[in-house]
């Protein structure tokens, strides 16, 4: 039995992961939350240059999240000057790691079981890309962003590559201690990753122990090591800081769902599945004697850690420990190795079957499997992630880059309980206002939240000192409020901008109810978000509050258009004003609406007027089979005027 693995081809895989990395250097795929407090922390670490420190009000639970993977995206920020960018090199580079170790495991086998390996495999991932859609390693940040836990994950596997070759050499000590260094390293990037590595290492020490007593020989020296660093290990995890900072955030719930497998049911099913082939690879490093029995060994006990822990939180879960959110991130390493033990399983069961042996032409030529390996490789780090860029890391780094300027030169610090804010940047969705507010403005967590990630509308201004936002953006660069300009940014003063808003929200002139317009959302019920000519209404409780200053409008002009799609036949809406029924209208798709004149009548002591709008024929288009969007619509609002 000839092992496939060689120099050359981990040259060669090294070489690979390093292309594939710059290929997808201005490639990003996910704009989650989590993407903006990975960055805020990577941002704080490359200021103060300290692995720890005083709380941050910007930075929430990542005050105490493990920050050794943040740690080397600011080194690789300070070398290539953007701190985003060296997240996103990291992120690759960790992608591309998993891979080469896990091609690396599968090389550890005989020459021709390995080529077929890789093969199959290959194959696998390509079905699994056009009918399966299984999340593997390197999903964890397409849609999400689980950025500590893939690079744990690919220290990990990593970690199961090199101690296969230590024990390959029969070096005991050196192994144990590799693996227990290695698994508090790993705790101190993300819990899930290490829990694994540490199950993995508990595994070996007991496969020694059980060796031992099988032989009747060296038992006393097994039971001790087994003791010794199992503690050791188990320490590694349960004294590391970042073990009770973890434990705590995996009770908080997320959005993670799998495309092709249901939850509970359909992971538990393949944990069970996975368990159970995992038991049969544990079988087989004790009865064979080849070189392929590390690869079960290790491939074994890894997947036996993985399904046995996954059901373990799933269980914990249910008893109020831990959270749904915490279990299904195992399913991106049980998916993993579910397909990469089924095609080592097949191509076995194959190599037995027609009792294949390494002849000697195979044995002296290694550049068929190896090119194979070379080749899945490819296949896997190509079809694993989106073939399109969601965004352009290019764009979000001369962003960045262009804020960071301005945050050191021209904005002083916000004034004592205020905050300075990003909000309106150019081209980017409202998860990167939240990201630059709170790691380069400082904005605080608990103003952010509902001002710039939730509402991105500044309702009231008098929070904030200073407001960053785009030169083009009506809404808050205002030539009016301007203290500065750079680069297609401008500079606002929030006082100012707090006037308009103020006035916008009076009953007195024209309301604009788009993107660009200044009403504040907590003088809406019902409506939408706003959208560049108006926002919708829904379904009920529609209504419009504005504050009387001085004399009160006597009508109103509202300019609005009527949803109407996939045979819907009419659009009724009731107006009221304080409560007060108004007038009436039936709309149909051949009518033309226009401007509609509201009378108002309210008593002097009135000081706020409310205008509702009753909607009972409004639907979503997905009730309608349209489209999948399930927002209950009725009308579109462009403008409100008054007189």
């Amino acid at each position: 039995m000839q092992p496939l693995a060689s120099r050359n081809l981990h040259i060669f895989l090294i070489i690979l992961g390093c292309m594939f990395a710059m290929w997808h250097i201005n490639a990003l795929w996910s704009q989650s939350v989590d993407l903006a407090h990975h960055y805020a922390l990577v941002v704080r670490i490359s200021e103060h240059h300290l692995f720890g420190g005083i709380p941050d009000p910007t930075l929430g639970e990542m005050n105490f999240y493990p920050r050794l993977a943040h740690l080397l995206a600011a080194l690789a920020g300070t070398i290539l000057g953007s701190n985003f960018l060296g997240m996103q090199l990291v992120t690759l580079l960790s992608i591309s790691l998993l891979w080469i170790s896990t091609l690396s495991i599968i090389a550890t086998l005989d020459r021709r079981w390995a080529y077929l390996s890789a093969l199959i495999l290959g194959f696998l991932l390509l079905l699994n890309r056009v009918f399966f859609r299984l999340e593997l390693h390197g999903y964890e940040v397409v849609g999400n962003y689980f950025f500590s836990q893939l690079v744990a994950q690919a220290v990990v596997v990593l970690a199961l590559a090199v101690a296969m070759r230590i024990d390959f050499r029969a070096r005991p000590l050196a192994l144990y201690v590799f693996m227990v260094m290695l698994v508090y390293i790993s705790t101190s990037i993300h819990l899930l990753p290490a829990l694994l590595l540490l199950a993995v290492l508990l595994g070996v020490l007991l496969m020694s122990l059980i060796s031992a007593i099988v032989n009747k020989h060296g038992i006393a020296k097994e039971i001790g090591s087994f003791c010794l660093f199992g503690a050791l290990g188990m320490a590694a995890v349960l004294l590391n800081p970042a073990f009770s900072a973890m434990r705590k955030i995996s009770e908080n719930n997320g959005d993670l769902q799998f495309q092709s497998i249901s939850y509970p049911l359909g992971l538990s099913t393949v944990c069970i599945v996975v368990a159970i082939m995992s038991a049969a690879f544990i079988y087989q490093a004790f009865v064979r004697t080849d070189s392929s029995r590390l690869f079960f060994k290790y491939m074994g006990l890894y997947g036996l850690a993985q399904a046995g822990l996954c059901l373990l939180q799933l269980v914990l879960a249910k008893f109020g420990f831990g959270s749904d959110y915490a279990v299904k991130k195992y399913g991106f390493g049980l998916f993993t190795f579910l397909l990469v033990s089924i095609a080592v399983s097949l191509a076995g069961l194959y190599i037995h079957k027609k009792q294949i042996r390494d002849d000697k032409s195979f044995s002296k030529s290694t550049w068929q499997p190896q090119l194979a390996i070379l080749l899945v490789f490819v296949v896997a780090v190509t079809i694993i992630v989106p073939f399109g860029n969601e965004l352009d890391v290019r764009k979000v780094t001369k962003v960045e880059r262009d804020l960071s300027d301005l945050f050191g030169s021209l904005i002083p610090p916000a004034n004592p309980s205020e905050n300075n804010v990003v909000i309106g940047l150019p081209g980017l969705s409202p998860q990167f206002d939240y990201m630059f507010s709170i790691a380069l403005a400082k904005t605080e967590r608990s103003v952010a939240i509902p001002d710039i990630l939730v509402a991105n509308n500044l309702d009231a201004a008098n929070s904030y000192s200073f407001i960053v936002s785009a030169a083009e953006s009506q809404k808050y660069a205002t030539p009016n409020c301007t203290v500065a300009k750079r680069d297609g940014l401008v500079i606002s003063s929030s006082s100012c901008l707090n006037e308009r808003i103020e006035a916008a929200n009076t009953c007195a002139g024209s309301i604009d109810f788009s993107v660009n317009g200044l009403l504040a959302t907590n003088r809406l019920t019902g409506f939408g978000y706003g959208e560049p000519s108006g926002r919708w209404m829904g379904a009920l409780n529609n209504s419009f509050r504005c504050s009387i200053k001085g004399r009160a409008p006597s009508h109103a002009k509202l300019v609005l258009t009527p949803f109407f799609a996939g045979g819907l036949a009419k659009q009724r809406l009731r107006i009221s004003v304080n409560g007060v029924p108004a007038q009436s209208f039936v709309y149909t798709p051949d009518s033309a609406p226009g401007p509609i004149d509201i009378p108002i009548v309210v008593s002097p002591v009135e000081s706020s007027l409310v205008l509702s709008f009753d909607t009972p024929d409004a639907t979503s288009p997905k009730v309608l089979g349209i489209s999948e969007d399930a927002r209950t619509l009725s009308f579109f609002v462009h403008s409100l005027e008054f007189h």
